[in-house]
């Protein structure tokens, strides 16, 4: 998996219209929060993975959410738990959720109540699509492989640059996909 394939899992249409159904929000609103909040997941489970104090929490939480079973996010999404989620949003975002959550709030446009449940139905996602990478890669830990699934790529600017703009032609994950792959490439 690369950081394309995960922002797939978020992005594409299907993914969206589930994440709106559970959350009982407009996709548009989901797509904004998302925009504000993966740059947000990602620094954190970064910040985890290479914490000395949290590192083997966050690698038991991986291993756990590893064994989730996701043929589909709609799927997965219909049996999400989410005070685990919000649980998990706690341990990942830096700072107090609260904060984080007015933060995302502001930036997205979207109410401080639909960001915490637009959040605490991705979190379970996000680790257990963390956590079947780790296990299924060839990274010695989750701080390798998360540092290999971002690079060099600067998320915040590649998720307003993919879901800021509208576009009359081709898919969001299409648009990630191609946006993404060519950063990786100017490496």
């Amino acid at each position: 998996m690369d950081i394309t394939s995960l922002l797939g899992s978020f992005l594409g249409d299907s993914s969206l219209d589930a994440i709106g159904k559970v959350t009982n929000t407009d996709t548009s609103d989901v797509t904004n929060v998302l925009k504000s909040a993966l740059p947000k997941l990602l620094e954190g489970a970064s910040k985890q993975a290479a914490s000395k104090t949290n590192k083997e929490g966050f690698e038991e939480a991986l291993a756990t959410h590893a064994k989730d079973r996701i043929s589909s996010v709609a799927s997965f999404l219909k049996k999400v738990d989410l005070e685990d989620g919000a649980k998990i949003v706690k341990h990942l975002i830096v700072g107090t959720s609260a904060t984080a959550t007015k933060e995302i709030s502001k930036e997205s446009g979207v109410s401080a109540k639909n960001v915490t449940s637009i959040l605490s139905a991705i979190a379970p996602l996000f680790m257990s699509l963390l956590g079947k990478e780790e296990k299924n890669s060839k990274a010695t830990d989750a701080s390798e492989l998360l540092t290999g699934l971002m690079g060099n790529v600067n998320m915040t600017k590649v998720l307003k640059s993919v879901l800021g703009g509208s576009s009359s032609t081709g898919s969001t994950l299409s648009k990630a996909a191609s946006l993404i792959g060519g950063l990786m490439k100017k490496k």
